[in-house]
């Protein structure tokens, strides 16, 4: 079975519809495309699943006890993101090791985005 289906008019005469981005509902005469209603849950729903897939493999290389993602985004310049994770093996490395290690687990995820602030900690630290 499909998704739901909303049909709205792309440039029709305005009313207030900000919920449909801009679209509206219309009486317009040419044919309606077709739009998924659910379209933007699925893409928050979609997005936190990219940062869930962060944290697990992030969890799974290092063995971490605990690992956050958090997109950070506040402008269309880029995608942004902090990452936090406490690790055993962090014990004993450098500040610069231990980033180090982090990017080497998302190195192709990090090339795409336009900031990461990366915070390592060792249990007890």
């Amino acid at each position: 079975t499909s998704a739901p289906r909303l049909r709205v008019a792309m440039g029709a005469a305005r009313t207030s519809a900000p919920s449909l981005g801009g679209a509206v509902a219309s009486k317009a005469q040419a044919p309606l495309p077709v739009l998924p209603a659910l379209g933007f849950w699925r893409a928050f729903v979609a997005e936190r699943s990219y940062e869930a897939g962060l944290e697990q493999r992030l969890t799974e290389a290092l063995g971490a006890q605990s690992c956050d993602v958090v997109d950070t985004t506040t402008s269309g310049c880029g995608q942004a993101f902090t990452i936090s994770v406490e690790a055993e093996i962090f014990k004993g490395k450098s500040a610069l090791q231990r980033q180090r290690m982090v990017q080497k687990v998302i190195r192709e995820d990090i090339a795409q985005w336009h900031a990461v602030t990366i915070k390592t900690k060792a249990p007890g630290e």
